[in-house]
């Protein structure tokens, strides 16, 4: 019974500790389209050509004919 107490103790003596450890996300928005994309899957940057290439799926994700294009936007 006192090993519980003693693990029980520790843990929270360093509780406080944790909070203080983690951090805290940020996002900023770098770039937004118009309603072209529907419903876009995934984003790739091309850093030489400054271009963006988005698969995007036309239709219902979860249906069985599903169309996925990659689309570029400059």
């Amino acid at each position: 019974m006192k090993m519980k107490y003693a693990i029980l103790s520790l843990f929270l003596a360093g509780a406080p500790l944790t909070s203080a450890l983690a951090q805290t996300a940020t996002l900023t928005k770098l770039w937004s389209t118009d309603t072209t994309l529907k419903v876009p899957e995934s984003v790739y940057f091309d850093g030489k050509r400054s271009v963006l290439y988005v698969t995007n799926i036309d239709g219902q994700p979860w249906g069985r004919t599903v169309r996925v294009r990659v689309q570029s936007i400059a």
